[in-house]
């Protein structure tokens, strides 16, 4: 019988992993079984039967005896129990010399599978005899059938069995090593007292075998230090040039470890500062690694989802304004550093940490915000005008947050920010905003909040020809202390030429990194 189905190559199994193989054999075989533990194996086997009708010889023949030794006893005859037991041992010798790559008698066939004579002789008294053998007798040729299965088989398969995992590209690779360590990173902040192999979690380990070539990881070692060495890898492996920036922003949210309901539970306004801080590492590789834009447009994507929770769009959002949050430090302390005319003699980093206690200190809203390195913030520029136009041209309520920062990211005041916030908000709100909410802020002009067909037009942001620069219909800051309206049209535009959003009176437009002049 060729019972261990040898190939030289790979064959396709209906059990999912080796382990699953090992269950079975341990159910029935082990010395701690018991009658449950051979139902459940059989249950298995039956399993398997369905996922693959023609079943490795082995298997088959496993499935063969066994079911007929765990037939019910108490609710079948003797007669039948014993055409039973019979009809088994047939199928099973029979399985045998099929499976043989020359066909010849049983006799022959049982000396060549180890089989003993009598096993054959008993075939032959169950297929031609007019009485069937004894149920003493058709029992202890089941226990030959099945340890004979135990030896030529199982224990020969045990010994060579292994799983074969396909191997995954580096884009793969990467991708299954980002969701693990934000897994890890989770565990690390709801329980940091654990080592790996306390977790006890078989799935886990799979996927730390899948990454072995990217990072070796001790079972022994601490999740924080577990956390630390795919962050690591991670950073050596990830380039902006070789890496798909989507990829990497879709394994981070799928893992959906930053937006765990263990955090969330007890919702609030904001994303509690421990909770931020245990990230920060990981927006700042994505950052580095000029992929912190295209993370960006994925959780807006979240926040315009038609089909998404709205629990979950929330999430999304405090997660856009505390990455916003600190994209606007990290502005204000590159646009203080480069305005000093002497900054080439400078420490940056001192410079950079006394810029930051000053810019702080003056903006309250930017305390314990993300620190990102000023010397990245340059390619983050390249990339606003995209995210702007998405969010302006998908307004919801969550848009005049997000503006708000977005805006002064692109070189408007906080006064003006401010005011186009306020415009979207009444743009987004239900209702009549001419009747219900215009006398409770006579500071904003009827004509700036008519409401229009399509989104982008709130503001007048439409693509020019080229379908590549967003211009606008111009609308600049009034000193409020003088009129009562902050927006007035004006008159000579040629100012606004090349601008994306439009200068603002008390914009600096050598300032605006948008602007490209002749």
């Amino acid at each position: 019988m060729a019972s261990s189905q040898k190939h030289a190559g790979k064959i396709l199994v209906p059990w999912f992993n080796t382990n699953e193989w090992k269950h079975v054999y341990d159910s029935i075989f082990s010395e701690s079984t018991t009658h449950a533990s051979k139902l459940r194996a059989l249950e298995l086997l039956l399993m398997w039967k369905t996922r693959t009708p023609r079943l490795p010889s082995g298997v088959e023949g496993t499935l063969i005896i066994l079911d007929a030794i765990l037939q019910d006893e108490e609710h079948i005859s003797e007669e039948t129990l014993r055409n039973l037991y019979g009809t088994a041992i047939m199928r099973f010798l029979n399985l045998c010399g099929a499976s043989g790559d020359k066909q010849g008698t049983f006799y022959r066939t049982a000396k060549q599978n180890n089989l003993p004579d009598w096993l054959i002789d008993l075939r032959h008294d169950i297929a031609h005899d007019q009485i069937v053998p004894s149920r003493d007798m058709l029992e202890r040729g089941l226990e030959v059938c099945l340890d004979w299965l135990k030896r030529e088989y199982w224990k020969k398969q045990e010994a060579s069995i292994t799983d074969y995992v396909i191997s995954f590209n580096p884009d793969r690779k990467i991708e299954v090593a980002m969701k693990l360590y934000c897994q890890i990173n989770l565990i690390q902040y709801l329980n940091n007292s654990k080592s790996l192999i306390q977790l006890d979690d078989q799935t886990l380990m799979e996927k730390f075998e899948i990454i072995k070539d990217i990072v070796l990881i001790d079972l022994n070692m601490h999740i924080k230090d577990v956390a630390a060495l795919l962050l690591e890898a991670l950073n050596s492996y990830i380039t902006s040039v070789n890496t798909n920036g989507e990829l990497i922003s879709e394994a981070v949210l799928e893992s959906g470890s930053l937006f765990s309901m263990e955090i969330f539970k007890d919702f609030s306004e904001t994303i509690p500062n421990d909770f931020v801080n245990i990230w920060e590492p990981l927006l700042n590789l994505l950052y580095r690694k000029n992929m912190l834009i295209a993370f960006i447009k994925k959780l807006i994507s979240i926040i315009n989802s038609g089909t998404l929770e709205s629990s979950t769009k929330v999430v999304a959002s405090l997660w856009l304004t505390e990455i916003l949050r600190g994209l606007v430090l990290t502005k204000n302390i590159y646009d203080a550093y480069y305005k000093s005319p002497n900054h080439h003699e400078l420490n940056k980093n001192l410079e950079k940490v006394t810029l930051k206690n000053t810019i702080q200190n003056e903006n309250l809203e930017l305390r314990q915000v993300l620190d990102f390195n000023i010397d990245y913030y340059e390619d983050i520029c390249q990339d606003l005008d995209a995210v702007t136009l998405n969010v302006i041209e998908n307004a919801s309520s969550f848009s005049s947050q997000l503006m708000q920062y977005i805006l002064r990211l692109r070189g408007l005041s906080e006064c003006s920010a401010d005011n186009v916030k306020e415009i979207i908000a009444k743009y987004v709100c239900p209702g009549n905003v001419n009747e219900t909410r215009l006398e409770d802020h006579p500071n904003l002009t009827e004509s700036s909040l008519q409401a229009s067909p399509n989104n982008a037009e709130m503001l007048n942001v439409v693509l020019d020809e080229d379908g590549t620069q967003l211009s606008t219909d111009t609308i600049e800051c009034s000193d409020t202390n003088n009129s009562k309206e902050i927006y007035r049209r004006v008159e000579d535009t040629s100012i606004f030429e090349g601008c994306p959003l439009g200068v603002f009176k008390d914009q600096f437009r050598d300032n605006n990194p948008l602007l490209h002049f002749q």
